[in-house]
């Protein structure tokens, strides 16, 4: 909402903001009250928490103001041209770990995915954002709530894919690592103790 200078308005912003206050109060009951698998509930988190701190690092890297024209593909152009902004990265990052680490329904189901989550998961989210923002600039529009939006669920689809494809592939490789036998010394140890 503090994004766009066009939902910057007060009736479009108790709009919008009402809006979202209610698809999330229904999509908190709902969530609470279904029994979900363990990868939805990290999809979940990062939908939420995630994407929460994606936009309010997006925000900060404009200065906390309202996007130009063609503000939504400063992060795809800043990173051609070598130049970092960092901070909706670092919320992403931050806000999905947190939402991974204690904000999960249930337990982590083992040790290896626990390493994979916080480990391929992340490197998968970043690598997922690139892409589907990457994906986003591919679709040219004048509109600037359009550009925003394409980009937004562009970068969120890569998240998710790459936050799922990470964790398993990660996990996986530890699996087949242990599978034959090459484990540091180190990490029997702990395995056993923790047996």
């Amino acid at each position: 909402m503090l994004l766009l200078s066009s939902l910057r308005k007060p009736d479009a912003a108790v709009f919008t903001l009402t809006a979202f206050v209610l698809a999330g109060g229904w999509l908190a009951i709902a969530w609470r009250r279904f029994d979900v698998p363990h990868w939805a509930d990290m999809c979940f988190g990062m939908l939420t928490f995630g994407n929460l701190g994606m936009l309010l690092g997006w925000w900060a890297d404009n200065d906390f103001a309202a996007l130009h024209d063609h503000g939504c593909c400063a992060c795809v152009e800043a990173m051609r041209e070598g130049v970092m902004k960092p901070w909706m990265w670092v919320g992403m990052l931050v806000f999905a770990n947190i939402a991974m680490r204690w904000l999960g329904r249930g337990p982590v189901p083992n040790a290896d995915h626990a390493v994979a989550m916080y480990t391929g998961g992340n490197v998968g989210m970043v690598v997922g954002m690139v892409a589907g923002g990457w994906c986003a600039t591919q679709f040219q529009t004048e509109n600037m709530v359009t550009a925003v939006a394409t980009s937004f669920m562009g970068m969120t689809l890569g998240m998710l894919a790459g936050m799922l494809a990470g964790t398993w592939v990660t996990e996986s490789l530890l699996v087949g690592v242990r599978a034959v036998g090459f484990w540091p010394k180190w990490a029997k140890l702990k395995a056993t103790r923790t047996s």
